[in-house]
């Protein structure tokens, strides 16, 4: 409980000292609005890509844990990332389709056994990626 006190109480320092730094940049002319803004912009942007990561995270990290690329027939269904604790470490998860040549394949590079039951899916976030 304690930790996440400090870590609000700092998220909320670190506002208002930009917040502060902001309109101080804001009174000095045209030009350091539109540096507030752009900045403003960058890091809004940067703070949702954290939060909501882009399909392409997902490809590059199923890449990075598997040594292959994903087939480009693959459509994702299903994806899902914890946040990463103090250590780094997260849980990512994704469901995706393929063609049936492109699973063929995968099964080939991967010497994947085929699931137990029809449909079935493993995994942290098992049950919502059922779902869909």
């Amino acid at each position: 409980m304690l930790v996440w006190l400090t870590i609000a109480l700092l998220g909320i320092g670190f506002l208002a000292l930009g917040g502060y730094v902001a309109l101080r940049t804001w009174k000095k002319g045209q030009y350091a609005r539109v540096a507030v803004v752009a900045l403003s912009a960058f890091i809004s942007y940067q703070v949702v890509v954290a939060v909501y990561p882009r399909d392409s995270f997902y490809s590059e990290e199923s890449g990075h844990r598997t040594g292959i690329a994903r087939p480009s027939s693959a459509k994702i269904v299903f994806k899902k990332v914890s946040y990463p604790d103090f250590h780094g470490d997260y849980a990512l998860e994704m469901l995706f389709e393929v063609s049936p040549n492109d699973f063929e394949w995968l099964e080939r590079t991967l010497n994947l056994n085929p699931p137990a039951g029809d449909g079935a899916i493993g995994g942290m976030y098992g049950r919502e990626a059922e779902a869909r």
